[in-house]
């Protein structure tokens, strides 16, 4: 389980907390881990769609 959190500073100042559960796995192509990469994209569109793009291959 990966859990990411969002936040920012909405209209008012106000924070907003946003936290997301991704199910599945991601595995290193080598021994080094994950820590520190960048695993995609968070995308926000006018109509409130979300999607986070994960690219296949990561360095």
């Amino acid at each position: 389980m990966v859990q990411i959190v969002i936040s920012s500073a909405g209209a008012g100042g106000l924070a907003e907390w946003v936290l997301m559960e991704l199910q599945g796995e991601i595995e290193a192509r080598y021994s080094t881990g994950l820590a520190g990469n960048l695993l995609g994209d968070l995308h926000y569109t006018t109509e409130g769609y979300i999607g986070l793009q994960v690219p296949v291959h990561m360095q």
